[in-house]
């Protein structure tokens, strides 16, 4: 008996331990919400992977954030949010005790590596700070700014104050770094040079020949006698920094470059492409060693391991691999960072959201009470661009721009349909009521209608002349609106797919059509910067909203039809009231514009997906209060 109790014992402990780390790690990832959200979907795209100084970490730079992976667990360690902005760039410091990041915030931020507190926090810049690099000896920071001042400046760790500014650059400064002596430093910008600057005087020592492209790259040899820059070509660029002269590294028919990095020995040189390969090469020879595949989309970032036995690889497609090149073998995958949210919309029964990942052609299904992730669709072979939930929630309909149409069957995760008669990329999507049949909208200006029983499309809508931007079933069914670039917003009959009217009224393009849920009311937005409510029985307007907003990608009604949410370019997720016409508050949080949004059935939350890859969920009667 005393056995079976300490073994009993033992199990508990155990599953305490492992409750509490699923819980931990669950926490961090929803560490730091904006003000109103209670859960955040997904990690934003990937723009910056780099090693800790003693090979245990991996930091995940993404449009809002940074990651900090434990390399042996792939377990996440904590998150650094602070910008007022997008996140840039960021670096360790050579002790590898602090993270420095930067961004559209105008900041140079210090965190403390083990503890994620800010340490220090560098003001200075008037524009957006693109790139941040330290010198050898880490005393000095050295900054790039953006196109509104496209200056270096080198900051005092110590004391948090420039010491010096470098001009000369014309367009932003999309890298720095210093020479590994610490006696020079190389500038990288998108007016197609790289610069070299004696560090102790800020002098210019060398301008090198016009790259043919912006220039987005750069890695000093560890000797410090070359600089490779990558510059969107099919090519690197070798700079001797002695002589300055140049010398075309031929990368023999391979796809553009976007990022490169030197072995620690110096003897091979990474290249990261926009076919998702990485590429090694032996630098004397110019021969290629190794090409790794996996990744399916541009490779954004590569690294090397302080000993030179690992590369990490931060990608497009949302995932950060490890590789032992040695070997040539893969090691581990780290996932969950998404692309452009696209669209998002609730389950019918509002237990569940799901996100059109744009660049990963991915759908993800998320819990909506804790903003775990699901399930993940992924069989779109370009961007996918719309989704939607059938009404009895068994299944999704998705579009994108290898201009099919997919219905998926959510609890197997498998292709039940695909419908591929749309002659350009399929803009919007939409069930009808009873789940019968799924409407679509293209840029070849046509209008679909889907019949899953037959499994074709038995109506085919024309009369638009340009993009068909969105869709909307009225509830009963019997009525379709289409949206569309040559500023009209059409009616149609469901049933036999006869063009019924247009509703003139807007001056441009228009972006967004959604039905009230009485299917008395027809929303629709226009790039004129106006909302238009009409009347379904009388086809005539009944207000007009003049909004002010020049983008507006998304609009929906709550499930009481008292008022409108606007996913809005720049301006957040706006909440407007139907009867006065009045703007009731704005949902801030994401970076960039807010791509689509979303009601839960019972109206008390809100999903938004955003450019910067997120999505959040929103309490309404939180936002309502503040």
């Amino acid at each position: 008996m005393k056995t079976n109790h300490i073994y009993f014992s033992l199990i508990l402990f155990i599953a305490i331990i492992v409750i509490s780390s699923i819980a931990h790690a669950a926490d961090i990832t929803q560490m730091n919400l904006p003000q109103g959200t209670y859960a955040r979907l997904g990690k934003s795209f990937v723009k910056d992977v780099a090693f800790s100084h003693d090979g245990k970490q991996v930091a995940v730079g993404t449009q809002f954030c940074i990651w900090i992976y434990d390399v042996n667990t792939l377990e996440l360690i904590t998150l650094l949010t602070a910008h007022d902005g997008t996140c840039s760039d960021f670096c360790y410091s050579p002790d590898g005790k602090t993270i420095t990041s930067v961004g559209s915030g105008r900041k140079v931020i210090l965190w403390d590596a083990k503890s994620g507190e800010i340490q220090d926090v560098l003001i200075g810049y008037k524009d957006t700070v693109w790139s941040v690099n330290y010198s050898p000896d880490g005393k000095t920071i050295v900054t790039g700014g953006g196109q509104g001042e496209p200056t270096l400046r080198l900051w005092d760790v110590a004391s948090g104050k420039t010491i010096r500014i470098l001009s000369g650059h014309t367009g932003i400064i999309d890298d720095v770094s210093y020479s590994p002596d610490g006696k020079t430093i190389a500038s990288a910008s998108w007016d197609q040079t790289v610069r070299l600057w004696d560090a102790e005087s800020g002098a210019i020592k060398h301008v090198f020949p016009k790259h043919s492209r912006s220039v987005n790259n750069i890695s000093f040899s560890p000797d410090g006698k070359t600089i490779a820059s990558a510059f969107n070509e099919r090519a690197i660029m070798l700079l001797d920094v002695a002589s300055g002269k140049s010398n075309v590294f031929p990368t023999n028919g391979a796809s553009l470059v976007q990022t490169i990095c030197f072995s620690p020995d110096g003897n091979m040189l990474l290249s990261g492409h926009t076919d998702g390969t990485l590429r090694l090469w032996d630098v004397k020879t110019g021969t290629r060693l190794i090409a790794f595949t996996g990744h399916t989309l541009t490779l954004v970032s590569i690294n090397f391991s302080p000993d030179g036995k690992t590369i990490v690889t931060g990608s497009r497609d949302g995932t950060i691999r490890f590789w032992d090149y040695e070997n040539e073998a893969h090691l581990n995958t780290i996932e969950g960072h998404t692309s452009v949210v696209r669209d998002i919309s609730f389950s019918p029964d509002g237990k569940s959201v799901v996100t059109a990942n744009r660049d990963q052609g991915t759908l993800c299904i998320w819990d909506s009470d804790s903003g775990e992730l699901i399930k993940t669709l992924s069989k779109h072979k370009e961007y996918v661009l719309a989704c939607s939930f059938s009404p009895d929630g068994k299944h999704i309909a998705s579009a994108g721009w290898a201009r099919n149409v997919i219905i998926w069957d959510i609890s197997s995760g498998t292709q039940k349909h695909i419908f591929s008669n749309h002659d350009g990329p399929v803009m919007c999507v939409a069930f009808s009521p009873n789940g019968k049949k799924v409407v679509s909208g293209s840029s070849d200006s046509v209008v679909r209608i889907w019949d899953l029983d037959i499994e074709r499309d038995n109506r085919i809508l024309e009369g638009h002349s340009q993009t068909v931007n969105a869709v909307s079933i009225s509830p009963d069914g019997k009525l379709l609106a289409s949206a569309s670039n040559d500023t009209n917003v059409r009616l149609w009959d469901m049933q036999f797919g006869n063009y019924i009217m247009t509703l003139e009224g807007h001056t441009k393009e228009v972006n967004c059509v959604s039905f009230s849920p009485d299917g008395k009311t027809l929303a629709s937005y226009s790039r004129d910067r106006t909302v238009i409510l009409w009347d379904v029985q009388t086809q005539t307007i009944k207000k007009t909203i003049d909004i002010r907003i020049s983008l507006v990608e998304d609009l929906v009604f709550s499930p009481d039809g008292k008022t409108i949410a606007l996913a809005c370019w720049g301006a957040g997720t706006q909440l407007w009231d139907i009867e006065s016409g009045q703007h009731i508050n704005t949902c801030l949080a994401h970076i960039g514009g807010v791509k689509a949004v979303s009601f839960s059935p019972d109206g008390k939350k809100l999903a938004t997906g955003g450019w910067d890859g997120l999505g959040y969920l929103w309490q309404l009667d939180e936002v309502l209060d503040r």
